[in-house]
């Protein structure tokens, strides 16, 4: 039996930068929640910062939509940053999936556990 934590999502404007925090386990059952919700959030912002550091599991869903956010970002010329734990880290690089997390706008010089 996996352990399980509820998926919770916060967000905090100062002015044109957002912060996201997310939270617990993101997968199918709460990916569609994080795709509804941040694409209304990046009107007039210039940087976004996903803190992922909380998540304690993500599935190919989840990543996807993930991925979403930084397709959906750079057509609006906004920049998405990541910083994830360690574990979810080592799943997406594992799995090679993490280049798609990369911002085509993103600064080099980031932490190993930032994207």
């Amino acid at each position: 039996m996996r352990y399980t934590r509820p998926f919770s999502m916060g967000a905090v404007r100062d002015g044109r930068a957002l912060t996201l925090t997310l939270v617990g386990e993101l997968d199918m059952e709460s990916a569609d929640e994080v795709r509804r919700v941040t694409g209304g959030l990046l009107e007039g912002v210039s940087a976004v910062e996903v803190d992922c550091s909380s998540l304690v599991f993500i599935d190919s869903i989840g990543i996807s939509s993930l991925a979403h956010l930084v397709t959906l970002a750079a057509r609006e010329g906004v920049e998405v940053r990541f910083n994830f734990s360690e574990r979810v880290l080592r799943v997406l690089e594992t799995s090679g999936l993490i280049e798609r997390l990369r911002s085509p706008l993103a600064a080099a010089g980031r932490p190993a556990n930032a994207v």
